[in-house]
């Protein structure tokens, strides 16, 4: 997770060598260190069980950590972040944030789901996402994680590839060697997928196209080639059809795709904080 580390990062910076050793020492008793909201981090470094030896190594000594990571966090808030600690863009302040996901999730093989959220600096859920085992797994011979779900909030620029640096982690940790699959299709989704994407808000293009450019290939090879020249042609993918029950826009690009080698080895060699 980005943000939680990167505020530890930028605390270690006012101590001495001896010092972020112990800090990192009592980190390791803070469970789910990667899902703690930014906000939150002054309070937990406050209760670290060796602060006081901690704060002894602080290069000036009249600091406190729960003020330096105060100090860290409302600079984060005001003016964004930069470089590799930047994940993803907020659309109305136009700062980079950090995004937030817990990667230590073990899909199981069985068919049952699990549920991952991705948040924002203060702990709102800006994104979510349904895995679970391919379920054909059994007739292509390959086993993959499957994205049965997944919404992400269009106030942030990036949400959707970082999300998929992440979900690429837990197809790994899952035994799935970091493939991941889906079923490109624009429609409905469960009223909790719904909220975060803006409530039925109409897709600007089809999702094949967005999974496209995510690294994900279409397992048709003409079908692929569509989806590319859609893409090049600045199409959206939808076509209007008519029927008994009106008028409405159809998704002619959907259709089972499969994350390339290439993305996958690409975001699990990132080098990045997580």
């Amino acid at each position: 997770m980005v943000s939680s580390v990167t505020l530890i990062l930028n605390v270690m910076r006012k101590l001495k060598p001896n010092g972020q050793t112990k800090l990192l020492n009592s980190l390791k008793t803070i469970k789910n260190l990667e899902t703690v909201p930014v906000k939150d981090m002054p309070d937990a470094l406050r209760f670290l069980d060796n602060k006081g030896v901690i704060e002894r190594n602080l290069i000036n000594k009249s600091e406190k950590l729960e003020d330096i990571a105060l100090n860290i966090t409302n600079t984060i808030k005001t003016n964004g972040l930069s470089g590799r600690h930047a994940a993803i863009t907020n659309v109305k302040t136009g700062l980079k944030e950090p995004l937030l996901m817990d990667i230590n999730y073990k899909v199981p093989k069985n068919g049952q789901h699990v549920d991952v959220g991705a948040y924002d600096l203060d702990g709102n859920v800006i994104g979510l996402v349904r895995l679970k085992a391919d379920p054909g797994a059994a007739v292509r011979n390959i086993e993959s994680l499957y994205i049965d779900f997944w919404a992400t909030n269009p106030n942030y620029k990036g949400i959707g590839r970082e999300m998929l640096r992440n979900i690429v982690k837990i197809s790994n940790n899952s035994g799935f060697n970091g493939r991941v699959s889906l079923n490109a299709c624009t429609g409905s989704v469960p009223s909790e997928f719904s909220r975060i994407c803006g409530n039925r808000k109409m897709q600007d293009v089809a999702c094949a196209i967005k999974y496209k450019k995510m690294g994900f290939n279409s397992r048709l090879p003409e079908l692929d080639k569509r989806i590319e020249q859609a893409i090049q042609n600045g199409e959206t993918g939808f076509e209007m059809q008519s029927s008994a029950l009106g008028n409405g826009f159809r998704d002619t690009l959907s259709g089972p795709m499969d994350l390339s080698p290439e993305f996958i080895k690409k975001y699990l060699g990132f080098s990045g904080i997580s």
